[in-house]
């Protein structure tokens, strides 16, 4: 069946393109754009004009719904993006670790940083974790005396070593306590009168300090003592030894010196 049908108005009359639908014809309507003699049909190479009369204002757009492109974001496809999210958040609860340089837009000025709490490293020293210490400094309070003059039953030991020079003046009848084998320095004086502390005492001499000999020593009546060089004292009591050097005593003894 061809595109027209003859519609009768008579003998010879106009011919009314249509299109063979197979069921059905349908009437071809050409709209006559661009006036009489300069009319087109409407194509896809000849579209219809249209004039926007307020252009190039925005226009508005209502689109109740519109098709999405293929694989476009929708709630219900975005499970790598919330997988990532998740995995974001679980790290956002514990510790950051930072990698490369971080910048502040105020340096060099002060930064402010607030923490209620630092953890400290292991071992470190608080209030709570001192106790050895604290113990020690007790223990030294306690058998610390006070400030002021003590009696020797409140007073701190001290030790006086065997080879220290005691570097003493001693004035006539000044009485001064020379422990065993202590130095007195008695290159001032011209004789030294002390009192053993026990029997038996022996007394050596030394001119430079180092060597020292055993040295005679007298008692109150003038007799010399005993053993080497006579200078071992017998019983307690006053006793003599030159001067002119440095005197070393076996045992304390109280002593006097003249110049």
């Amino acid at each position: 069946m061809g595109d027209n049908i003859v519609i009768s108005a008579g003998r010879d009359g106009p011919s009314v393109r249509t299109l063979d639908r197979g069921d059905a014809e349908t009437q071809v309507v050409a709209l006559d754009i661009g006036g009489r003699d300069g009319e087109q049909l409407l194509s896809a190479n000849n579209p219809l004009p249209v004039s926007i009369t307020n252009f190039p204002d925005t226009q508005p757009v209502s689109a109740a719904q519109l098709p999405l492109p293929t694989g476009a974001a929708t709630a219900e496809n975005q499970d790598w993006g919330n997988t990532l999210l998740t995995s974001i958040g679980n790290l956002l609860a514990g510790t950051l670790g930072i990698a490369g340089a971080v910048t502040v837009s105020n340096l060099p000025a002060t930064q402010a940083i607030s923490a209620v709490a630092l953890p400290l490293p292991t071992g470190a020293a608080t209030a709570a974790n001192q106790t050895a210490t604290n113990t020690s400094l007790a223990t030294i309070a306690a058998n610390t005396p006070t400030v002021g003059q003590k009696t020797m039953a409140g007073s701190s030991p001290v030790v006086i070593a065997s080879d220290q020079v005691v570097r003493a003046s001693l004035p006539i009848l000044a009485a001064t306590t020379i422990l065993a084998n202590a130095v007195l320095d008695a290159r001032s004086l011209t004789s030294v009168e002390f009192v053993p502390s026990a029997a038996n005492v022996s007394v050596t001499r030394s001119f430079d300090g180092i060597e020292y000999f055993a040295h005679p020593v007298t008692d109150a009546l003038g007799n010399y003592g005993s053993g080497t060089n006579s200078g071992t004292t017998g019983a307690r009591g006053f006793w003599n030894v030159d001067g002119g050097g440095y005197l070393k005593f076996s045992a304390d003894v109280l002593a006097t010196g003249s110049s």
